[in-house]
């Protein structure tokens, strides 16, 4: 019968496992992120990987090459499809923008009356004005730049996609080979612990992929129905970055603001400015109604939590 290990065998092994874990990263600060998406990606491939190998009886590597040509091919043709788009669009808002500031201040010429206050924003609107138009007469000068920043993205991304492809093939030779590193007496308490570990990593990923639909669906319909033009696709763009806290709703907002300054609601009688405010307004009530029910309801049951933990 196997032995468990004391407490104090366990905090002896824990304290000398997480010094030496230390000094690994240390020396592979560069390599981390990368190696993280890596270990991430093969995490959630692996059983996909898995399911093709049974489905189609093939060995695991012929599924795995499968799986990662399909990966290969949506790097290899997206960039391609999406950089002169974009390059030409920067290019293109740079040579409109004149106009753009120009109906901006447009706008704000006109004083902003709540109730009895009014509040000149022309002042302001001068000293920002050619600010903004040398900022955006830079970014558009540096799109080589940016391509070469996105060039860079692309072979972190095919050595992320090679590391976690033979994290992938090799799975069960490492799951071995990991076990067999313990010692005997402390591979029960291992099995249980990964078992745990890969349960908690489903559920939360499951529940994180729910909440992404969820709010996808939720900004997509309630942005329809006060006007906003593009609603869906800034509701695609909501539940993608929701795997990004916190900072992904608030770069998601960003094109829904604009989108309602420069075009206006499709049927609200609301100039372009109130329509604005009442977009940041739902906006904020979206997401405190995703952290204060939506969240810990989904992540919580995923869990096992309790919401208000």
């Amino acid at each position: 019968m196997e032995r468990r290990w004391s407490t104090g065998t366990k905090r002896i092994v824990v304290v000398s496992a997480a010094v030496l874990l230390f000094l690994a990263l240390t020396r592979l600060r560069a390599l981390l992120a990368p190696l993280i998406v890596a270990m991430i990606l093969a995490y959630i491939l692996n059983p996909i990987v898995e399911g093709l190998r049974r489905l189609l009886r093939l060995p695991r590597t012929a599924a795995a090459i499968l799986i990662y040509l399909g990966l290969l091919a949506l790097i290899a043709v997206g960039p391609a499809l999406l950089i002169p788009p974009f390059i030409a669009a920067v290019q293109g808002f740079a040579g409109d923008f004149p106009n753009l500031v120009a109906r901006f201040g447009e706008r704000l010429e006109q004083p902003l009356v709540v109730g009895e206050f009014q509040l000149d924003l022309t002042t302001g609107y001068q000293q920002i004005q050619g600010s903004l138009e040398g900022l955006v007469s830079t970014a558009a000068q540096q799109t080589v730049s940016i391509v070469s920043n996105v060039a860079s993205a692309l072979l972190w991304s095919i050595f992320v996609l090679v590391a976690s492809f033979y994290m992938v093939k090799d799975a069960p030779h490492l799951t071995r080979w990991a076990e067999e590193v313990v010692p005997p007496e402390a591979r029960a308490d291992y099995r249980r612990l990964m078992e745990q570990i890969a349960a908690t990593w489903n559920a939360f990923l499951r529940g994180q992929l729910i909440l992404c639909v969820t709010m996808g669906l939720v900004v997509g319909i309630t942005m329809s129905l006060i006007g906003l033009p593009k609603a869906w696709l800034i509701g695609l763009l909501f539940g993608a970055l929701e795997f990004i806290p916190n900072l992904g709703p608030l770069i998601a907002s960003i094109p829904a603001v604009l989108l309602a300054f420069f075009e206006g609601s499709t049927w609200l009688p609301l100039s372009n400015l109130w329509f604005t405010i009442l977009v940041i307004g739902v906006n904020v009530a979206l997401q405190q109604l995703e952290n204060t029910i939506l969240v810990p309801r989904i992540i919580g049951s995923s869990l096992n939590l309790h919401p208000l933990v």
